[in-house]
């Protein structure tokens, strides 16, 4: 037999196997709530306890239809009467323990509720420069510009750029002191309107629609230098060494007159890398290492800068301490804020600005607001995470740090996705 926990309602799931005697079974089935009920083998119940059972260890080899024919001889649906599922369960051996038992470890806040940090100034951040992107506007030619836009897989953020998106610091700022302390690096979640929503790659994947694959030795792809790397890099007046600058690519869009085709899309990619995926100081340098992609152009197309973006952002997010009265964070945090309109729904209607018809990604899908702080604890919120099969709710990164506690949230979310928040 096996024996898990569906939800906080006590539903449970008993697979009893042939070799089990009939007298229980019985015994079970004549309780009145459950005369007559006990579903067929065909019944749609079947495939979400099936993948459970994948989830919680069960070997595939059980699966296969003539097993299971073989072997499962009915399916009850035990509701609030645990102390008989219990008796069951002694009588086989070997049987596993129930998953629902005590409540699994789950990580802390990261702030005692009632005693989160005021946000008193502004979370400053440098992507979505306002001057780079007025000279990529100003330089590039109307085909070159709307070809970056439309037909490249970064032109997303090109068309963020135009939606004029309204930043609301406090908002992002409470959903990061609502935090809880998880040790993943890759990985955040914050406690909502009692109930954990977690921002993760596959939340950001979901919201951006960029490319988020994984990729072996991420930040440092190792290109050649080559004569036309060497060639660009003097056009561009930039030390072969380094990456340039957002204020290094903002001036080299004004003499980019003469520059061959190529030459100024490479050009256009900088300003969407610096100004966007890097998202950094005005004057400072990006990483040579990523930018010595621009070269192939077809390379850096496809590259997954999606999985740059997500970890730029988490390692700044990280070095903060978020009880300053203000802090500067690298990287696309925008994103946060588009987070939480689509954690918490009624949050996005009625303070994100919704554009008509939904557009997407989800990302194009808000304009942004004010005046948010007041509803912010009161929005009902809705999507605890992307789901995704079970097997994929953990994306690989290299470096990562193991937190079952954190790993916990998903399993019990993904058990019962209305399961409430009861430990503070």
């Amino acid at each position: 037999m096996i024996f898990f926990g569906l939800g906080v309602w006590q539903t449970y799931v008993v697979v009893l196997y042939r070799r089990f005697s009939s007298t229980g079974i019985s015994k079970a089935i004549r309780r009145k709530p459950y005369r007559g009920r006990v579903p067929p083998l065909s019944s749609p119940l079947i495939s979400p306890i099936m993948t459970n059972l994948i989830c919680n260890g069960l070997g595939p080899h059980l699966l296969r239809p003539y097993l299971l024919r073989q072997y499962l001889l009915q399916l009850l649906l035990l509701k609030d009467y645990l102390d008989d599922s219990e008796r069951l369960l002694g009588r086989l051996p070997g049987s596993r323990p129930s998953l629902k038992m005590d409540l699994p470890e789950l990580p802390l806040r990261m702030f005692t509720l009632g005693e989160e940090p005021d946000a008193i100034r502004s979370i400053s951040y440098h992507s979505d420069d306002t001057k780079l992107f007025k000279a990529l506007c100003d330089c590039l030619t109307a085909d070159e510009y709307e070809d970056m836009k439309k037909a490249s897989k970064l032109g997303v953020f090109i068309k963020f750029k135009e939606l004029e998106f309204g930043w609301t610091s406090r908002l992002v700022h409470f959903l990061l002191c609502f935090q809880l302390d998880i040790k993943k690096k890759f990985e955040r979640c914050s406690l909502v309107a009692s109930q954990p929503a977690r921002f993760s790659l596959i939340e950001f994947d979901h919201l951006t629609g960029l490319n988020c694959d994984y990729i072996k030795d991420l930040e440092n792809p190792r290109c050649e230098v080559t004569k036309e790397m060497a060639a660009f890099w003097e056009k561009m007046r930039v030390d072969l060494d380094t990456g340039p600058s957002i204020e290094q690519i903002t001036k080299a869009f004004y003499h980019c007159d003469e520059w061959s085709q190529d030459d100024r899309m490479r050009l256009g990619y900088f300003a969407i890398y610096a100004g966007y995926i890097e998202g950094k100081k005005f004057s400072s340098a990006t990483s040579a290492s990523l930018a010595r992609l621009v070269v192939d152009l077809e390379k850096f197309e496809n590259y997954p800068w999606g999985r740059v973006v997500f970890k730029v952002l988490m390692d700044s997010l990280k070095a903060k301490d978020l009880t300053q009265t203000g802090y500067t964070v690298d990287g696309f945090i925008q994103v946060l804020q588009v987070w939480a309109y689509y954690a918490m729904p009624e949050l996005g209607v009625n303070y994100g600005s919704p554009i008509p018809n939904r557009p997407s990604p989800l990302l194009l899908a808000y304009k942004g607001g004010k005046r948010q702080r007041k509803c912010f604890k009161a929005a009902i919120k809705k999507q605890n995470f992307v789901p995704k099969d079970f097997d994929e709710m953990f994306p690989k990164w290299d470096g990562d740090v193991d937190d079952p506690a954190a790993d916990n949230i998903i399993k019990v979310m993904f058990n019962d996705p209305e399961w409430k928040w009861t430990m503070e």
